[in-house]
């Protein structure tokens, strides 16, 4: 169960055509994915599935990834507390990146996303 745990990912993108993309950029490395499309479901998800990495977007209605990624750190499970995060964003100034450390990310990845760029990120967190 740890393993496969280890080896799913949660995407956590508004947008539908990220989600595929992300999951292309990380086709062979036989990860399990798992998507929502908002903050809020995410959340939820994570109440009842374990997942071993979070990929989610800065940028979505309602709950904006930083205001989820200072959920999932603040969280009561520490399993899901100390889930390694990657933030996808489009804002390629420092202090995306401050406010992003500050809530809890462990990378950045820059859109548009790169295979080598994401695949790094999350070979980085996960291994290869």
């Amino acid at each position: 169960m740890a393993a496969e745990t280890h080896r799913s990912i949660l995407l956590v993108d508004d947008s539908a055509t990220s989600r595929i993309l992300v999951k292309l950029y990380l086709t062979g490395l036989e990860y399990v994915f798992l998507e929502a499309a908002r903050g809020e479901d995410a959340l939820a998800l994570l109440e009842t599935t374990q997942v071993g990495l979070l990929i989610v977007d800065v940028n979505m209605p309602g709950m904006d990834g930083l205001t989820f990624v200072q959920k999932v750190r603040s969280s009561p499970d520490a399993t899901v507390r100390n889930l390694p995060v990657i933030l996808l964003t489009g804002d390629k100034s420092e202090e995306t990146r401050v406010r992003g450390r500050a809530a809890g990310a462990n990378e950045f990845v820059t859109k548009p996303v790169t295979t080598v760029e994401l695949r790094g990120a999350v070979q980085r967190l996960l291994g290869p």
